[in-house]
């Protein structure tokens, strides 16, 4: 919801030098106060919004010092810096950082406000996109029901939170393999979000190419080409085809092709999504590690099966180096790692990776 219903600056490129010219009188006066606070708040979610994500933490991070200094932390002002520092974190892969920061502002917030209410709502949205993203399915599907049921008592007309929340609730569905209600909420989120924004607008491409995962499961193709075409139509006139967004709805067209066992074609469509998240992000984020697995998982089904290894190999150290080893996607790695070279007969090598094994650990399919 934060980047689409709330704290978001309607031109942050206009606002982004005003607020620089007033951050520097405020800081040119040397005394704590709680204006330099706020404005140091809105400063870091302009930076967000233009995608500029280091600054975005240091402004947020100043934010909330400058609450501490002026002792104003139990004001409604001190959770918002704290959440919009959360999802900043959460963007970046600081998952359990995020994850403190978010727990703290809600405990605020429950005090300060009474439920249900749209700041408390928020930071619910908030707290289950960060347990979504460190594998914690079931809560983060109890905590995206919370924020929608909140929204959904105070509102009674489409609002862009309503659609944050049934779309999330969709993916979460997907991952656990429930496609019939992912499917049901998918719908319903893309029907609002286009009485919303519009045909063209970037959440109506997200929810086309999230629903598309779907229709590749039931093997649809043609229905799932639909969608996929219309995400990648709208993401590639706003942001570009060497987006990020981009990479994300085209690994799409991956997936379709690995269902259709069009290999080399899935694997071309891999390979160009890895090539633009590897110039789009750091080393050791999470969605390069998805990149490299899924080009093992086509390289496996081409009988690549050195190649596959290295890939997983990769993966895994990726994915260890962001979350704990009892997160579904580790576990998985590691399974699809011991089959591999499993085939290759390197039995003892496969061997020292079982121990880091959950027995009862429920593996699920990527998102």
């Amino acid at each position: 919801m934060i980047g689409h219903a709330y704290n978001t600056v309607g031109e942050p490129s206009k606002a982004k030098p005003i607020l620089d010219q007033s951050i520097q009188i405020l800081e040119d006066i040397d005394v704590a106060n709680i204006d330099l606070a706020h404005t140091y708040n809105v400063m870091g979610v302009i930076n967000r919004d233009l995608g500029n994500l280091d600054s975005s933490k240091i402004y947020l991070q100043k934010s909330i010092h400058m609450f501490h200094e002026v002792e104003e932390t139990n004001t409604p002002e001190y959770p918002k810096a704290l959440k919009n520092l959360a999802y900043v974190l959460r963007l970046n892969s600081e998952y359990e950082q995020a994850l403190n920061l978010i727990e703290e502002a809600l405990d605020i917030e429950y005090k300060i406000y009474e439920a249900p209410d749209v700041n408390i709502a928020e930071s619910v949205y908030i707290l289950a996109s960060i347990n979504r993203y460190l594998g914690n399915y079931r809560e983060a599907l109890e905590y995206q029901f919370t924020s929608l049921e909140m929204l959904e008592a105070m509102i009674r007309e489409p609002h862009p939170g309503i659609v944050a929340n049934l779309s999330n609730i969709a993916t979460l569905y997907n991952i656990m393999n429930r496609e019939t209600d992912s499917k049901k909420y998918y719908k319903r989120a893309l029907a609002m979000a286009e009485d919303l924004y519009g045909p063209s607008h970037p959440e109506v491409a997200n929810l086309s190419s999230n629903a598309s995962s779907i229709y590749i499961k039931e093997h649809k193709f043609d229905s799932a080409k639909v969608l996929i075409d219309r995400s990648i139509a709208i993401t590639g006139n706003i942001s570009g085809t060497d987006s990020p967004k981009y990479a994300l709805h085209l690994r799409k067209y991956g997936t379709l092709y690995f269902e259709k066992k069009e290999f080399k074609k899935a694997d071309s469509v891999y390979t160009a999504v890895f090539n633009i998240m590897q110039a789009s992000y750091h080393p050791d984020h999470p969605e390069l590690a998805s990149a490299k697995s899924n080009l093992a998982k086509v390289a496996v089904a081409q009988n690549e099966h050195d190649r596959a290894t290295i890939l997983l190999k990769e993966s895994l150290k990726i994915r260890q180096n962001n979350f704990s080893n009892d997160h579904p996607l580790i576990q998985k790695n590691i399974r699809n790692l011991i089959d591999v070279l499993k085939q290759i007969n390197l039995n003892t090598e496969a061997d020292s990776f079982q121990n880091l094994l959950l027995s009862e650990e429920e593996i699920v399919a990527e998102v």
